[in-house]
């Protein structure tokens, strides 16, 4: 005859301690399955059909044990951000940095179709290759606005690590001044870039590519630094933790995850 796993635990002499480990089981299923939570819930609402008031302060009280269970795994505080930088403004900073990123690499990689030459026909009638200024000005316009904007979002920031990096990306445009005016792109007192078009266009489009186009280029360089302020963005971004009311944090503390599955 089959031995039935129920006699395991039926023998109150010598399967005492089976008994003990079973029912410990059962505690902790009905923990994680949030039967026991539900339990202390119907339990204090009964009670307030009774008397109102009492259900009150054992509701505070079920509530305060739940809080220090989730105490122990994380701390008290319900904002544990060690970032100077509000959550809106890191967010700010990395879309700018990455609307820049993208405007620059389309201007600096290799084989860019901003810079393919396209095929005009010439007064005398033959065929030839130019470049399309009209493409050239739009790409180097995205740019250029994507670049203010970047100034815009990182001026009030504290973050060491991005404001270096703003101003080494700010040297490196001075340091190009002469070759963006005589293409007619000028920089503000504020370090910010404007374009005349009618000069853009007018200009030498081998220098323009020369500037914008290639590994070393000024585009490339601007390009890798806003890389590296996403870079800086998203470290602060993972320090600007919140507390749930799930007991859980969104990056550092994410031990709260074990408090979840208790309820």
């Amino acid at each position: 005859m089959p031995y039935s796993i129920s006699n395991l635990f039926s023998n109150s002499g010598s399967n005492t301690s089976f008994s003990s480990l079973a029912g410990l089981m059962q505690d902790y299923a009905s923990i994680q399955s949030g039967a026991y939570r539900k339990l202390l819930q119907k339990h204090y609402s009964n009670m307030s059909s009774s008397n109102t008031s009492s259900n009150s302060s054992k509701t505070s009280t079920a509530y305060t044990i739940e809080r220090r269970m989730a105490d122990k795994i994380a701390p008290k505080s319900e904002d544990t951000s060690t970032s100077t930088e509000t959550t809106k403004a890191l967010k700010d900073i990395h879309t700018t940095a990455d609307d820049l990123k993208n405007s620059a690499t389309t201007l600096s990689k290799t084989g860019s179709s901003v810079f393919a030459p396209t095929s005009i026909k010439a007064e005398d009638g033959n065929i030839v290759r130019e470049y399309d200024a009209d493409k050239i000005y739009k790409a180097v316009k995205n740019f250029t606005d994507n670049y203010n904007s970047l100034l815009d979002s990182t001026k009030d920031s504290t973050v060491s690590s991005i404001t270096s990096t703003v101003t080494a990306m700010k040297n490196s445009t001075k340091a190009n001044e002469s070759a963006l005016s005589d293409m007619g792109i000028s920089i503000g007192k504020d370090g910010k870039l404007s374009i005349d078009e009618d000069t853009f266009k007018k200009s030498n489009m081998e220098n323009v590519k020369s500037l914008f186009n290639g590994a070393n280029s000024y585009a490339a360089q601007t390009a890798a630094r806003a890389t590296s302020i996403n870079t800086a963005v998203q470290i602060e971004q993972r320090k600007a933790n919140t507390y749930t009311n799930g007991g859980s944090y969104s990056y550092n503390y994410t031990n709260g995850n074990l408090y979840n599955s208790y309820f």
